[in-house]
């Protein structure tokens, strides 16, 4: 009778077994996944992890990257379907994420010959609705695997030769997708080192008149990509890891599975085949080095915001000195430029702080609500704090603020008698449609796409480009209501009209106090003919000094590679005029 009843069990359980993992092989065998390592001249600078999925009517892409040594949002996520049938698009959703929380979003979605585009970076966006694509276009970028993954799966390997795609460019920033078209070219065949292996290949060349080139390598009969390279900007992505075969898939769940039933250590399963694609995504990567700081707490209009004090060794009280952020998610360069203002000025003798928006690191709120008044409000909180501080003379206190963060400190400053100076880093945005003291939309755009390295693209294209955004900003400027929703979205019209409402070189001309200004010519706001008349202010009781740089790095620093990791390095001669300017301008004596 126990013998039956033991057979009955194992039997059951057999049953399950059998069931969960015809499930899973249902599920894996229209899954595919991909790891790749990105290189940027020849050093690691992130991972991408692309999984494509099969289903009755689509194909859908999903990717996950993550770039800690970029300057720009460190990690990123994306989506695309497809049709099955044709392989054309019907959605693309890419969203990247802040160092201290808070997302870019960009949203697509076709239909037919028109597409619906949404881009949204708090406050910033751009909705359009049935903008021009085509009803063959792909979505596309050089910079991007997972977005070549589909155009080199339509290509035909037994034509070869050359072959076209219409493809639409998501740019990130607000502005359209740009249209162009593509050539994939077969080069030869060739043999390819991947994962230690010398792995047959074919190579292709992808160009077009707007993109620079990339050359790939495929696997000759898998047809998986195995490396992508972008010369122009020393850029590559290398194969890791791959599982695309059910039995390849399934070992981590019958690894589970026995070693429920088995004793410890027994559980081990191999898999002829399965290549280990965790290896390099486990790795570590270099990050931001850290130095002591104090995070410490506010309150500002009945929420309380999160922030950092450096505070220099010595004799108190000190100068000190808030930094203030631009608009929108903090990206890592902004992290850095935070980082380094904060270690450098306190080693000269400087008490320094930093502050989050609400919603973002640990601070009470929601960023998607904040409007110019709220973050004036929490910028003259945080001097508030500062004043308060035992450590900090109170007359001595500078803002510094990064590109938008340095037109709000100057709004702040109409209600701080006690503030001494004001440092503004990069020219704030201002409205691309405002052609008086602003480059036009057109310039604008054409700088936008330079710094990206894509175009030139069709002069007619680029027309309804510039017209779609004009119309876009004169809509938004001219209607009413505090926001709308736009493909499910929540946008921010209250909030993106008050910035399209910002005159920052009017503000600039209207400082009564010490301001230093230093400013790129490469900065798509940049007006010559505001710092000339910024300039003929000088000497009419007004301390005003530019600084004016024909290449300015947005972080006011870049990374560099070396000995296989990378480190921010900051501009030695900015941050000695940022502190020699603030020492002549604190009341008292100055610091040394």
């Amino acid at each position: 009778m126990k013998k039956l009843i033991a057979i009955v069990f194992l039997s059951a359980i057999a049953v399950v077994l059998l069931i969960v993992l015809a499930f899973y092989y249902i599920d894996f065998s229209g899954h595919k996944r991909f790891d790749y390592e990105v290189l940027v001249g020849g050093k690691h600078y992130g991972s991408w992890r692309v999984d494509k999925y099969v289903t009755e009517d689509k194909v859908i892409y999903k990717a996950a990257a993550t770039c800690p040594n970029s300057l720009g949002y460190p990690t990123t996520s994306e989506k695309l379907f497809l049709k099955k049938r044709t392989m054309t698009p019907l959605k693309y959703v890419e969203e990247a994420k802040g160092v201290k929380g808070g997302t870019r979003l960009i949203l697509l979605q076709q239909e037919g010959e028109r597409t619906d585009y949404l881009f949204l970076e708090h406050p910033r966006f751009l909705s359009l609705k049935g903008f021009e694509t085509g009803s063959k276009t792909m979505v596309f970028s050089p910079y991007d695997v997972m977005l070549f993954m589909p155009i080199m799966q339509k290509y035909n390997y037994w034509k070869k030769g050359s072959q076209f795609s219409e493809v639409m460019i998501p740019v990130g920033e607000p502005v359209p997708p740009m249209r162009d078209k593509i050539e994939v070219r077969f080069l030869r065949d060739e043999y390819v080192p991947i994962m230690g292996k010398r792995v047959e290949a074919e190579r292709f060349l992808v160009r077009a008149k707007g993109i620079p080139d990339v050359k790939l390598a495929l696997a000759k009969y898998s047809h998986r990509i195995l490396t992508m390279e972008v010369r122009k900007i020393d850029m590559s992505f290398v194969l890791t890891g791959f599982a695309e075969a059910p039995g390849k898939r399934i070992q981590p769940v019958l690894s589970r599975l026995v070693s429920f039933f088995l004793p410890a250590g027994a559980g081990k399963m191999d898999i002829p085949g399965m290549e280990d694609a965790e290896s390099f995504l486990d790795s570590d990567a270099p990050g931001v080095p850290e130095t002591e700081k104090k995070e410490i707490f506010f309150d500002s209009n009945n929420m309380i915001l999160s922030g950092r004090l450096w505070i220099p060794e010595g004799k108190a009280p000190f100068p000190a000195v808030l930094v203030v952020p631009k608009d929108g998610p903090m990206t890592r360069g902004e992290e850095m430029l935070l980082q380094t203002l904060g270690e450098f000025l306190s080693s000269s003798g400087f008490v320094v702080m930093g502050f989050d928006d609400p919603g973002l690191g640990r601070s009470q709120g929601n960023v998607s609500n904040v409007d110019d008044a709220e973050r004036v409000r929490n910028i003259r909180s945080a001097v508030g704090y500062l004043e308060a501080y035992p450590a900090v003379r109170k007359d001595s206190i500078t803002i510094i603020g990064h590109k938008e963060g340095g037109y709000l400190a100057l709004e702040a400053a109409k209600d701080l008698p006690d503030l001494s100076a004001c440092v503004i880093l990069g020219v704030p945005a201002g409205s691309l449609a405002a052609k008086s003291l602003h480059k036009g939309a057109a310039e604008s755009i054409q700088e936008i796409l330079r710094e990206r390295e894509l175009g030139p693209f069709d002069e007619g294209f680029m027309r309804y480009v510039t017209s779609e955004v004009e119309g876009h900003i004169e809509e938004v400027s001219g209607g009413e209501g505090d926001f709308k929703f736009f493909l499910g979205v929540r946008t921010p019209l209250e909030e993106y009209r008050q910035v399209l409402a910002r005159r920052p070189y009017e503000a600039m001309m209207s400082f009564g106090k010490p301001l230093l200004l230093i400013l790129g010519k490469n900065d798509i706001f940049y007006s010559q003919e505001a710092v000339d008349g910024l300039r003929s202010l000088k000497g009419r009781d007004t301390n005003i000094k530019i600084a004016v740089f024909r290449n300015l790095s947005p972080y006011m620093g870049t990374m560099v590679g070396s000995d296989g990791s990378w480190d921010f390095k900051p501009d030695g001669g900015i941050l000695d005029l940022i502190r020699g300017w603030i020492e002549e301008n604190t009341p008292g004596n100055p610091v040394k």
